[in-house]
């Protein structure tokens, strides 16, 4: 295997590591959003409680 090729190698299997990466970094983004909608839902009904007391 030529020095290119190794290097070709190299660059395809980092490129696969860095889309696995932003795939989870993805995958951490929306859960993070339902996190945060769910909270937002949570602080709703706690004020429709308050005003049911």
């Amino acid at each position: 295997m030529t020095n290119q090729n190794q290097q070709n190698a190299n660059q395809r299997q980092e490129k696969q590591q860095d889309d696995k990466q932003n795939q989870q970094d993805d995958k951490q983004h929306q859960q993070n959003q339902q996190g945060d909608e769910l909270r937002q839902q949570n602080q709703q009904d706690d004020n429709q409680n308050q005003q049911r007391k």
